[in-house]
């Protein structure tokens, strides 16, 4: 990792900080409030981030429809303004480190680039769409809330071998946990849980990429596609795949959402298979619905909005 722990909690890193955290949110009460003494006050956090007295705030808790209902963890605008200052300098390091086909909360990335990749991937597969392309999706269950804070911290570890770095990101991580005692989940919320959870999922999906040599692979957050021209060899995928997620990194592959639809060449325009609304028309047909975890599936939820990264600050 080429950033120092000084780096991070500099006084200029916290100022640029600031600048990209308060785009868009200069008239919210708890922004305003905290302009009142600014430098006062990223003062104050420098001095606590230096001599090692700094803890994470506690989170403001509420519910937003996107459109599924989700509980959002807001914290104050002090460790947010951290968290800003963390993501900046780590996310560059980090993002080196993830799969090209990895597309959720990365610059240069998102709901556009995925689907041209599935596209490409389609199209390759089926030989301009001459042969059946069949597509493996999987979900992985409650994955921000699943998240175990020790396998994080271990997989950081590897990265960050500065002790005071891997204290502070422990000190952003343990502040929040799905149930209490637990030491499981990251908040729906926080800027930096986007990175974490890319950090967590990068060993998935280098397994799958070098381990199970799957070759048309894509992952959206906790969504993935597997497409190959033969449906028995993503089926002989599905057992590995969960018992990874569940042996390194405490995960379930979701039963009732693990599909394997095929992409026929009488129906070439595909719909894309993640948690997104299609940009993309579908000529699939409809009223093919699953019997087991197993059977095919023809077509796609149609009535969801892009899915996009919940985060508050």
């Amino acid at each position: 990792m080429s950033h120092s722990f000084d780096e991070i909690i500099s006084l200029e890193n916290l100022y640029l900080a600031w600048e990209e955290f308060i785009v868009g949110k200069r008239q919210k009460s708890d922004v305003r409030e905290f302009c009142l003494a600014l430098m006062d006050n990223i003062l104050t956090l420098h001095a606590d981030l230096a001599s090692g007295q700094y803890k994470h705030g506690s989170y403001e808790s509420f519910f937003i429809n996107d459109p599924k209902r989700r509980h959002i963890h807001k914290a104050g605008v002090r460790d947010r303004l951290l968290h800003h200052a963390v993501y900046r300098l780590l996310y560059p390091f980090f993002d080196r480190t993830f799969i090209a086909d990895s597309f959720s909360c990365r610059n240069e990335k998102g709901t556009h680039k995925a689907i041209n990749r599935f596209r490409s991937f389609a199209y390759k597969v089926s030989e301009n769409h001459t042969r059946t392309c069949w597509v493996l999706k999987g979900d992985i269950r409650k994955f921000f809330a699943s998240i175990d804070h020790r396998i994080l911290k271990n997989i950081l570890i590897e990265y960050a071998p500065d002790e005071k770095i891997l204290v502070l990101l422990s000190n952003i991580i343990d502040s929040y946990e799905t149930e209490p005692s637990m030491a499981v989940g990251l908040p729906l919320g926080n800027l930096t849980s986007q990175l974490f959870a890319n950090v967590y999922l990068n060993r998935f999906d280098q397994f799958v990429k070098h381990r199970l040599k799957a070759k048309y692979y894509i992952r959206y957050a906790d969504d993935f596609v597997i497409l190959s021209e033969n449906k028995k060899d993503l089926q002989e995928l599905i057992k590995p795949l969960s018992d990874f997620l569940s042996s390194e990194l405490k995960l379930i592959l979701h039963p009732n959402k693990i599909f394997i639809p095929a992409i026929n060449r009488r129906r070439s325009r595909q719909r894309f298979p993640f948690k997104t609304k299609s940009l993309l028309d579908s000529d699939m047909p409809k009223n093919q619905q699953p019997t087991n975890r197993f059977n095919e599936r023809s077509s796609y939820p149609t009535n969801k909005p892009p899915t996009k990264s919940v985060v508050v600050d």
